[in-house]
């Protein structure tokens, strides 16, 4: 889900090392926030935290969660801040990539867990800052008083179970989710990472790969879908190339366009 706002943020700023930047006290929803060409070098994401429950954290290629060092101000602000690298392809287009173009926020208590993820996007050399929700999760308590949640993500994401751990100050147990009766119908979008541009698609084949440059929205700038979204697509097999990283996938979605 993408959001407009998030708990316990008071301001975000998205900064440029060779000057200016912009501003958000909210979130850019659906298209995301359009910052234009951004030459060669860092961007710094500061953000403004409230005293809250939220805390911010990075994920690294081997999704190992770390927290962010806080900073606080005088007026009793939290201040986290993250710098970015902005490199350029052999064509000489400005990009960045994932991992190091996100940080995520949690709001972790023994009843609720929330998770949201901020990006800087690079598509075809123009930028864009987004918002997203990944996680909302009821917790438990039960079974002599652990801890319980009911989430097949978090099951299959150990890493992170730790980390909850260490916020809570007490373990936390993930429990697999039921599988639903009836599977959704074909040509619909079942996740959307805005980060990382990637996606699944639901088709009569199976489960399909979405990646952002096979999405056609027309006079839209920023290639996205949205969860539960119902598109037309063609698909094709992913061809298993020696030395590339392994993938779950064996369907590939391509020239993408939703049903307006």
């Amino acid at each position: 889900m993408i959001v407009d706002t998030i708990p316990g943020i008071e301001k975000a700023k998205i900064l440029l090392s060779a000057g200016g930047g912009k501003e958000f006290s909210k979130f850019p929803t659906n298209a995301g926030a359009h910052l234009g060409k951004i030459p060669v070098g860092r961007i710094r994401v500061q953000l403004e935290l409230s005293p809250s429950p939220v805390f911010v954290f990075v994920v690294d290629g081997q999704k190992q969660p770390t927290l962010l060092k806080e900073i606080w101000t005088a007026s009793g602000i939290r201040r986290v801040v993250k710098d970015m690298g902005i490199k350029q392809t052999e064509n000489k287009i400005p990009y960045i990539g994932y991992p190091e173009n996100h940080l995520r926020l949690v709001e972790a208590s023994t009843s609720r867990i929330r998770m949201w993820e901020l990006a800087i996007i690079s598509q075809e050399g123009e930028f864009f800052f987004t918002s997203q929700q990944t996680f909302d999760v009821t917790v438990a308590r039960r079974l002599g008083g652990r801890l319980f949640i009911c989430s097949n993500r978090l099951h299959a994401w150990p890493q992170m179970i730790e980390f909850l751990r260490i916020l809570l100050g007490e373990p936390i147990f993930p429990l697999k989710e039921e599988a639903e009766k009836n599977s959704p119908p074909p040509g619909t979008v079942l996740w959307w990472n805005v980060a990382q541009g990637l996606g699944a698609i639901q088709t009569p084949r199976g489960v399909a790969r979405a990646h952002w440059s096979q999405v056609a929205l027309g006079q839209r700038v920023f290639q996205y879908l949205r969860e539960g979204e119902r598109v037309f697509c063609e698909i094709k097999e992913i061809a298993q190339r020696a030395g590339a990283r392994p993938t779950s996938f064996k369907w590939e979605a391509k020239n993408i366009k939703p049903l307006m």
